[in-house]
């Protein structure tokens, strides 16, 4: 086998000038061959899948770039959400229910705003799917927005 190995690092060498090292020998590898390339192991960290929300800090970014902290209350019956846009930072009463492993259900009502959001929290993909629900003044029509976006959890 040591042989097989050997021959074939050998063949990959001549034929492309491509060295598979062992961990520690990358940089030696490449320094000796500047054509080189170093195929590493590394695996993706995994993701943080918390158990609930109640005392967590999420970051989320929305497609249509609108962003905004979210800090849940130690019961997890609040949150306050931090608007980075205008710097506002209202706390509210909040629904978050655990679909799953790593994957909630986060609703809440803005006031000042009228707006009701609901958020599908995905911890296993860093990903959200939310709508934003509200009465349009200029129709009298309710609207329900649909938007995409990201969140990492911060504690």
């Amino acid at each position: 086998m040591k042989i097989f190995t050997i021959a074939l690092s050998a063949l990959v060498v001549a034929a492309g000038g491509v060295v598979v090292a062992q961990p520690g020998a990358a940089e030696a590898a490449v320094g000796q061959n500047p054509q080189a390339a170093v195929v590493s192991q590394h695996r993706p960290q995994a993701p943080v899948v918390p158990q609930g929300l109640a005392g967590r800090v999420v970051e989320v970014k929305f497609d249509n770039g609108a962003a905004s902290t979210l800090t849940f209350s130690k019961d997890g019956k609040r949150v306050t959400y931090l608007d980075l846009s205008s710097g506002e930072a209202p706390t509210v009463p909040v629904s978050v229910v655990k679909n799953a492993k790593g994957l909630f259900l986060v609703t809440w009502y803005e006031p000042a705003t009228g707006y009701t959001v609901s958020h599908l929290q995905n911890y296993n993909t860093g990903t959200l799917s939310s709508t934003w629900t509200y009465l349009d003044p200029a129709t009298g029509q309710y609207v329900v927005e649909p938007h995409q976006g990201t969140l990492k959890l911060r504690r």
